[in-house]
This record gives structure tokens, sequence and C-alpha cells, in this order.
């Protein structure tokens, strides 16, 4: 089913690598890289050398062979969906295992099916049940590149810049063990990122008095409205004008 090239069956149901996919549905054999879906093994996820990429909790109880999500599936388990932004075509649900006290911080890589639009933004879904703007503080940061022949640059590439910028295709988090991105909260060894997707608003900001389009719209009835109140007080005056 992982498209490998060995059977189903002599793979089996074990997790003999313990990246949260069963061997059957576990493309990869790398530990520092993973499907997005097996249904397309070009299209990875990769972190640093020497750390492991782990499924995260809705992936692993899914079991669709890689970190690629659906907002059903969140419902499924009973989470929610992001009421304020919608996500742009792709929803990783991953973790990332083996870090220390002398190296708290991992690098992750994840190519987008669609570019950055502008005013692109990362949001996580939060242990408490709340969605969250990924915060870039404490060492935590984003970065973003085009991808190269489809590839995204390795982590270390010096093609990555700073933030999300329009046009791009490939992310990079830069997430610190126990820091505010990471969702457990704990500095353990682990790095957990539920439901990780690049998004925008579902709704247009407060623009502080300047019409948003729905509200020029309405702003145009009124003044037919009044062009209407202004005829009928017309037609009365030319009515009593007549009758005088």
């Amino acid at each position: 089913s992982d498209g490998d090239g060995i059977s189903d069956a002599v793979e089996g149901l074990a997790d003999s690598d313990g990246d949260g996919l069963l061997d059957y549905l576990d493309a990869i054999a790398l530990p520092e890289l993973m499907v997005l879906a097996n249904s397309d093994l070009l299209r990875t996820l990769a972190t640093d050398t020497g750390l492991q990429l782990l499924a995260g909790r809705v992936a692993a109880a899914q079991q669709s062979g890689g970190v690629l999500i659906t907002e059903a599936m969140l419902l499924a388990l009973g989470l929610p969906t992001d009421a304020d932004f919608a996500p742009l075509g792709i929803i990783a649900d991953f973790g990332v295992n083996g870090l220390t006290t002398g190296n708290r911080v991992a690098q992750v890589v994840l190519p987008l099916p669609v570019a950055l639009p502008p005013a692109a933004t990362w949001r996580y879904l939060g242990r408490d049940g709340r969605w969250y703007t990924f915060a870039v503080r404490g060492g935590d940061a984003l970065h973003s590149a085009p991808s190269v022949n489809g590839q995204c640059p390795t982590t270390d590439s010096p093609l990555w810049q700073a933030g999300l910028q329009t046009g791009h295709d490939c992310v990079r988090l830069t997430i610190t063990d126990g820091g505010a991105n990471d969702v457990d909260g704990i500095a353990d060894g682990i790095i957990a990122e539920t439901a990780s997707a690049p998004a925008v608003a579902r709704r247009l900001p407060d623009t502080g008095g300047t019409p948003t389009q729905s509200q020029s719209g309405g702003g145009s009835a009124d003044v037919l409205l009044l062009v209407l109140l202004m005829l009928t007080l017309g037609m009365r005056r030319a009515r009593r004008k007549e009758w005088n």
C-alpha cells in the first residue's frame, strides 16, 4: 500500500521504526524523511539529520500512509477546525523526536501544493483545542523558498528567506522543544506540531473604517434608498401644488 515495492504481507502491521505509521503504510525508511501521503512519494517532509519525524496524533489515528490530514479527519476525532483561517491545500500533522538538552531546536521543511499568497500565515492546533498563529520568537522562526525542479531546498540551504514570501511553495519551520510552538509545551525530546497548516483569513480584517467590498455594497444600497426617498418627496410636493 505504501508503494515501496515490498508486499504488505511481508511488512505487516508492526511499526518497527516507531514513527507512528504502520510498516505496510510507511514508504520511507530514513528517519529524517516522511511522506505527506503514500500516493505521492516525491512530496516529503524533511528534518535535520539525526532527528526522526513522527506522525502526529491525528495522522497516527487515521493511518492514511503519511502526515497529511484533512478537516474532516479532525472533526471525526472530535477536534475543531480553524474558524478564523482557511488552510491552503495542506494540513500536516507531525512531530520530531531525538532532541536533547544540547540540541533543543529542529527545522522541518514542508512542500506546499500551492504557492503562498499575500498575507499568508501559519496556524496550528494547540493542546487546549484552540488554533494559534505560529509565534516567531525565542529562536522559533518561519522561512520560505521556491522549489527547484519540484523539490524543496534542504534544511540548511542558503535559499531560505525569512517569513512567508508570496509565490514560494516551500516552508521551513524552526521549532524549539518546549518552546512557544511545541504543542506539548514540554522540553521532553519530542516536538509535537498538531494540525500545522499555511492559511489565510476566512474574513477580511477590520480596516479601521475603510469599507470592505460587502460594506461598499451596503453603501450603494443606502444611496439608492436616499434617491428614492427624494423622488417620493418631490412627487408629493408636485401633487400638493396641483391640489392648490
